[in-house]
């Protein structure tokens, strides 16, 4: 019986190892994905982060003309 045990025990743990492995590889991907989108996607958040600062500027040269009026 206490063979038995061993072998279920050894088998148990040789599942586990597996899946920590997987587990590892499953982030890997999740992360390379996410980092080879971003290098993907880089240039049109640059590019929406320029416009956003021109918007910005231009409500703040609002802002001043409009205090210029009164």
């Amino acid at each position: 019986m206490a063979k038995e045990n061993n072998a279920i025990l050894r088998k148990m743990r040789s599942l586990q190892r597996t899946a920590n492995w997987l587990r590892i590889c499953y982030w890997a991907v999740i992360i390379s994905l996410s980092l080879g989108a971003y290098y993907f996607l880089q240039p049109y958040i640059e590019a929406l982060s320029g416009v956003s600062k021109q918007v910005n500027s231009s409500m703040d040269s609002l802002k001043e003309f409009r205090e210029f009026l009164k």
